[in-house]
């Protein structure tokens, strides 16, 4: 926890005057969160600078650059997007952001509605799966997460959530519960959303990756 923070610092370092806010990263749980990820408008501008600081360039993607830190995964998203599909788009979430303390170092980071609805649309579009930290995470932030996602257009992301949340709530069902018609979820999203359907122009290549399954 303690090094992720560290890397979170530094990321933020880097990238000042450039814009960006860190998703994913503050929940209202404990956890040790497997990479960092980070919205910005420069992801190119923003690799360039932790390249210069001694980050390793991983992966560079239509919509996402990956660099490594001591064993650390920091991505880089110009848009919320499962493989190479934006699922939203990264002016939905620019007006919701605030300051927030991720275990001492002050970050910028999404409101809580904004966060879960994030988490949600996450969960339906690019993990498949709910997990234990989306179900505490709702729980905890749940106002004005419904919302939210009403604002943002994926209501249907919504239902499917909570559909997995009653089933792991009730005992029907032991997170991570997957999510039903995963991976076409973001497709049909992409399909029936003007402004992004041009992405679905970059998908064959990284949906045929068997490494997006992984």
């Amino acid at each position: 926890m303690k090094q992720v923070a560290e890397i979170a610092a530094e990321v933020h370092e880097a990238l000042k005057g450039v814009d960006h806010v860190f998703i994913k990263l503050v929940k209202p749980v404990r956890y040790a969160p497997a990479d960092v990820d980070v919205l910005t408008s420069r992801p190119k501008k923003a690799a360039a600078n932790l390249v210069r600081r001694g980050y390793k360039l991983v992966v560079k993607e239509p919509y996402t650059i990956t660099l490594r830190e001591n064993g650390i995964n920091v991505d880089l998203y110009l848009h919320p997007s499962a493989g190479n599909i934006v699922f939203l788009r990264a002016e939905q979430l620019c007006g919701e952001v605030r300051q927030a303390d991720f275990h001492g170092v002050k970050l910028p980071a999404l409101k809580p509605p904004a966060e879960t609805a994030l988490a949600i649309a996450h969960a339906v579009y690019k993990d498949g799966e709910v997990t234990i930290n989306d179900v505490i995470t709702y729980l905890r932030w749940r106002e004005g997460t419904l919302e939210k996602c009403g604002e943002w257009k994926c209501i249907d992301a919504a239902r499917r959530f909570l559909a997995a949340l009653h089933n792991v709530l009730t005992g029907r069902a032991q997170a991570p519960r997957p999510i039903s018609t995963w991976p076409l979820n973001a497709v049909k999203r992409a399909l029936t959303h003007p402004n992004l359907a041009p992405s679905l122009l970059q998908a064959p290549k990284r949906l045929l990756d068997p490494r997006f399954y992984a």
